[in-house]
C-alpha cells in the first residue's frame, strides 16, 4: 500500500463530546505558552485561563510559536485563582490537576466528566498547593523513565489526548 500525506483541506476534524477548559499556573517561557495554545486548539479546547502569564499572550513571539492559534482560543488572565476556579465549579465544571499527588488517577483510566477544567502547573514548580486545594481530582501520566516530570506543554498534549480518547468510550 502506498501512503500519501493528506493536505490540510482533506483532513476531517472530530467534534468534541466533552467541554474542556485549560487552566494554567504562571508560565514563564513563550515556547510553553505558544505550545499550550497550539495543542489546546488541536484538542478542541475553547478557553484557556492564564495565571499571571510572563509574556504577552498576543505578542509576536507567542503568536509565531502558536501558529496564530492564540487568536482562535479565548484567553482569560487570572489574578485570583480561587475566584476563577470557584466560578467554573459553579458552572458545573469538575476541576482536575494534571499533577503527581497522593490521590492522582491514571489519566488514561479516569471517568471523564461532561465539563472539565484541566489545570497544569508552572514550568518549575508544577501545580501550586493553593490551586491543588481547589481541585476536585488529580490525574497523572504514567511514566516509564527515570524522571518524574516532563515539559508542561508536552504533558498537556498527552493529557488532553488521553482525555479525548476516553470520549469514544462514553
Amino acid at each position: 500500500m502506498a501512503l500519501r500525506q493528506l493536505k490540510h483541506i482533506e483532513i476531517h476534524n472530530f467534534v468534541p463530546q466533552t467541554d474542556l477548559i485549560v487552566w494554567c499556573e504562571t508560565m514563564k517561557t513563550p515556547e510553553n505558552i505558544g505550545g499550550i495554545f497550539r495543542t489546546a486548539e488541536a484538542m478542541g479546547v475553547t478557553t484557556i485561563y492564564w495565571r499571571n502569564p510572563q509574556h504577552d499572550l498576543r505578542g509576536q513571539t507567542v503568536t509565531t510559536i502558536a501558529r496564530k492559534t492564540n487568536r482562535k482560543i479565548k484567553s482569560i488572565v487570572v489574578q485570583d485563582p480561587q475566584a476563577s476556579l470557584m466560578a467554573l465549579k459553579s458552572q458545573g465544571y469538575t476541576v482536575a490537576a494534571l499533577e503527581l499527588t497522593t490521590a492522582s488517577q491514571n489519566v488514561y483510566e479516569v471517568h471523564l466528566p461532561a465539563k472539565l477544567v484541566l489545570v497544569v502547573g508552572s514550568e518549575s514548580m508544577g501545580v501550586s498547593q493553593e490551586v491543588l486545594a481547589l481541585c476536585d481530582e488529580a490525574y497523572c501520566i504514567p511514566m516509564y523513565g527515570i524522571h518524574t516530570s516532563i515539559n508542561v506543554a508536552t504533558a498537556l498534549g498527552i493529557g488532553l489526548s488521553a482525555l479525548r480518547s476516553l470520549e469514544k468510550k462514553l
